[in-house]
């Protein structure tokens, strides 16, 4: 009776009632048994209290109380979902040593602990093992091979295992099926996974929406749009109701395609046909409208009727339009959105902010921005890389420099780290304004300080120089651009060869060109002289012609 009472508790998950129980029986002179502890033990596991679980395993041990095989696969699976598979290991070894024998539950427990811990090897060999021991693998068991393999990239060893099981006379269920098919899909394999729901159909095998939403979304991965459509339709055919990731997947395929007519084709039929549409499935749509030349006011509309049908808009929903509104230069109705976005109790994000700062930029309200970076900082949303670039690059084209050396200090000071795009950003407005010194200074800072640079970074210097007639200084950041490793494009060449023309420095010229054709940036180099020799006269001929007209 105490027995059923405790096991019935600790099905409820009453954990501590049914301990206190137990520990009344033995107060009371009632021993407990091997169906007292294993129900206590499978309680604890419940409640991922495993550390208590384990205590009273070995208390029971202590008690000479002898743990069953149920026992064992209790604490066994308890410890692999809490990725201890180690520690299970252990415990099969235990039972093996008293005598017990392990069912296929057990093995299957153990495998999937050991794949969640990536150890491949480990898994392999307690499967190959199971035979030795009398145990014959069962549907289970493989699928959790066979996605272990996929989920490691062993795709080749997840068929050969798929093919064993049907050799071995089991019939691969619907999860056997999807498993390889994500597995092959996920490795661009999307041919053969379709091939294998053609094997889906002809053995019997229901496939199901789970089924379809992998190869979706691995067809419109790969940019096969009308494949996906053609599927999408055999889907609707068979009978299957597409789910809301369904939707998602077509949609957001359609709008990165920019195939925004079907897209909204296959928004009003799952509207019509009343699919399960989401905040996540609008804002697909909104996001792909408002990419297309004038769907702002179709977005709008897509927005507003969220509300009508009882969805609520999320901090994305509002980064979208707004970024819609201001890439639309209708910074007016983007500030009003945001705005509201407050007054629903959404709290804007990071991206929020720098969408909005951007397009106030843009439109050269650069006080304003400055006031919306004020309220970012007392609202608590941190300013990042992008803040600053953004702020960066509208002071430096408002030939505000000092402002922007000032911010830059800011940034680094901070602990933010600069990109690539920062540092250009910085570069090229002090080359541009002709403060070459300051603008080598900063330079010489960004390499020392290991700022991240890269062949465009370079060519803004290079190209600096080559304004002011540095042409040694120009011609030597080449070389050391390719000993720092990075590689001098056509732009590297073309800016010193231009400037070097101009002032009719021609052999200088030419000697450049020269290193251009035999890099393969100009032209086709080969070994016959009188070929690169005709490359190097057309070349010239025309950079200096374009030379002249640039002067003139």
């Amino acid at each position: 009776m105490n027995n059923t009472v405790i096991d019935g508790l600790c099905k409820d998950g009453l954990v501590i009632e049914a301990k206190n129980l137990f520990s009344k029986m033995i107060a009371m002179g009632i021993y407990p048994n091997v169906f007292s502890y294993s129900s206590l033990i499978h309680g604890f596991c419940c409640v991922h209290q495993l550390e208590e679980a384990t205590r009273l395993f070995n208390e029971m041990i202590e008690r000479n109380i002898k743990p069953n095989i149920y026992t064992f696969n209790i604490l066994i699976n308890a410890l692999c979902k809490e990725g201890r598979a180690g520690e299970a290991q252990k415990m099969l070894d235990m039972l093996l040593q008293r005598g017990l024998k392990p069912k296929v539950v057990t093995y299957c427990a153990i495998i999937d602990g050991h794949f969640m811990r990536n150890e491949v090897m480990k898994a392999t060999e307690l499967f190959d093992g199971m035979e030795r021991r009398g145990l014959s693998p069962n549907v289970t068991t493989y699928n959790i091979m066979i996605n272990g393999y996929c989920k490691n990239k062993l795709v080749d060893k997840a068929i050969a295992l798929f093919e064993d099981m049907r050799k071995k006379g089991l019939v691969p269920d619907t999860v056997n099926y999807n498993t390889l098919i994500d597995g092959l899909c996920k490795t661009g394999r999307t041919s053969c996974a379709q091939n294998l729901l053609d094997d889906m159909y002809y053995s019997g095998q229901p496939s199901n929406v789970i089924t379809y939403n992998t190869l979706l979304d691995s067809l419109c991965k790969a940019q096969h749009i009308d494949k996906a459509i053609a599927l999408f339709r055999e889907l609707v055919d068979k009978g299957i109701s597409p789910n809301m990731y369904t939707c998602t997947i077509i949609l957001n395929g359609l709008c990165k395609a920019g195939r925004l007519k079907t897209a909204e084709e296959c928004f009003q039929h799952f509207v019509i046909n009343n699919h399960c549409l989401d905040a996540s499935t609008y804002n697909i749509m909104i996001n792909g409208l408002c990419n297309e030349g004038g769907g702002i006011m179709k977005a709008r509309e897509l927005f507003d009727d969220m509300k009508k049908r009882g969805l609520s808009h999320d901090v994305r929903s509002y980064n979208i339009l707004i970024n819609g509104y201001c890439k639309n230069k209708l910074v007016g109705e983007a500030v009003a959105l945001f705005v509201d976005m407050r007054k629903k109790g959404l709290v804007p994000n990071t991206l929020s902010y720098n969408i909005l700062i951007d397009g106030l930029c843009k439109i050269g309200r650069t006080s304003c921005a400055q006031n919306l970076i004020d309220d970012m900082y007392y609202s608590g949303q941190p300013l990042d890389v992008i803040t600053y670039t953004i702020l960066l690059d509208s002071l430096c084209k408002a030939q505000h420099l000092d402002k922007a050396i000032a911010l830059f200090r800011e940034l680094v000071d901070k602990g933010i780290s600069p990109n690539v795009y920062t540092c250009s950003i910085i570069l090229n407005g002090l080359c541009k304004a002709g403060r070459l010194k300051a603008a080598k200074d900063f330079f010489q800072h960004l390499v020392i300080n290991n700022h991240l640079l890269n062949t465009w970074t370079y060519n803004i210097m290079i190209n600096g120089l080559c304004k002011e007639g540095v042409f040694d200084e120009a011609i030597s950041l080449l070389s050391k651009m390719k000993g720092n490793g990075f590689s001098p494009d056509a732009v590297s060449y073309e800016t010193i060869v231009r400037a070097l023309l101009a002032r009719n420095e021609n052999e200088q010229a030419k000697r450049l060109l020269r290193e251009m054709i035999s890099q393969g940036l100009l032209g086709r180099g080969n070994k016959d002289f009188e070929s690169v020799e005709a490359i190097l006269e057309g070349s010239f001929a025309l950079l200096k012609g374009q030379s002249i007209s640039s002067d003139a």
